[in-house]
C-alpha cells in the first residue's frame, strides 16, 4: 500500500483552499538521500500502525508522508493533511505521536534493513554457491543424455 507523499511546507495553497499540515513525528532510521526508498517504506509502515492503533483521523483529515525543506536537504516525516481554516485534530495528533514513539521503539530497524537482510542471502560457507550452481550444470548434462 502507498500512502500519498506530499510536498509543501506546513502551509501551502491548492487555488483558493489553504491546504495546513500538522508535523506528528517520524519513525526508522532511513538516511536520506542514501536509503529514500527504505526510509519512505519505514514512514508507510508507521502510519500503517498508526491507523490501526489509533484509527482512521476524522473526516476531512488525511496522514500522509510530509517533505521539510532544509538547508543541508529535504527530509520526510509523518504528518497530518487538512483543506481549509479548521484546526488541527490535537487529540488525534496526541495519540499518534504517542503510538508512533512506541513503534519506532518497539523495531530494531538495523535487522530488518534491506542491506541487513541481503547479506543473509549469501551462502554462509565460501564455495557453497559454486558447488549448488555445479549440480544444476550436472543435472543438465544428464537430460541432455537421455
Amino acid at each position: 500500500m502507498r500512502f500519498g507523499i506530499e510536498r509543501c511546507s506546513l502551509t501551502g495553497t491548492l487555488g483558493e483552499i489553504r491546504m495546513a499540515w500538522e508535523h506528528i513525528g517520524d519513525c526508522g532510521d532511513g538516511q536520506i538521500p542514501y536509503e529514500r526508498e527504505w526510509l519512505i517504506c519505514q514512514l508507510e509502515l508507521g502510519i500503517s500502525y498508526l491507523l490501526d492503533v489509533c484509527g482512521e483521523p476524522p473526516k476531512g483529515y488525511e496522514l500522509g508522508i510530509m517533505w521539510h525543506e532544509h538547508d543541508l536537504g529535504d527530509y520526510p516525516t509523518i504528518g497530518i493533511s487538512w483543506h481549509g481554516l479548521e484546526e488541527a485534530p490535537w487529540e488525534y495528533i496526541q495519540r499518534c505521536t504517542i503510538a508512533l514513539e512506541a513503534f519506532d521503539e518497539a523495531i530494531d530497524w538495523s535487522r530488518i534493513s534491506p542491506d541487513s537482510v541481503h547479506e543473509r542471502f549469501q551462502p554462509e560457507i565460501p564455495g557453497e554457491e559454486m558447488e549448488a550452481n555445479a549440480g544444476d550444470d550436472n543435472d543438465k548434462d544428464k537430460e541432455g543424455e537421455t
